[in-house]
């Protein structure tokens, strides 16, 4: 767990918007993948709320830019993997209730 405005992932969560970062130019670490060690050139953090609540902080890592309509689809891609996390979650609960 990061706390709350702790790094990117942390200051997406307490902003509640999505951080584009370009890696170029920086050392980072390869991320082993299927095609072989791969060192992804832009990073892009995507807060999860639904009904008010953090679910969660997506991180994808990218070879190239993305697309201005790409940037503009994650936020609601970030609001629909939430809502998913969440219908999880409570069914979770649900189910330990009825156990």
């Amino acid at each position: 767990r990061l706390a709350w405005g702790e790094g990117l992932a942390g200051q997406a969560a307490r902003s509640n918007r999505v951080f584009y970062v370009s890696l170029a130019g920086r050392l980072q670490a390869a991320t082993a993948t299927a095609l072989g060690q791969l060192r992804p050139r832009t990073a892009t953090v995507v807060p999860l709320f639904t009904n008010g609540r953090m679910q969660g902080v997506l991180e994808l890592n990218s070879l190239g830019a993305l697309s201005a309509a790409d940037q503009a689809a994650l936020p609601e891609l970030g609001a629909r993997i939430a809502a998913y996390l969440w219908a999880i979650r409570s069914h979770a609960e649900m189910q330990q209730l009825y156990r």
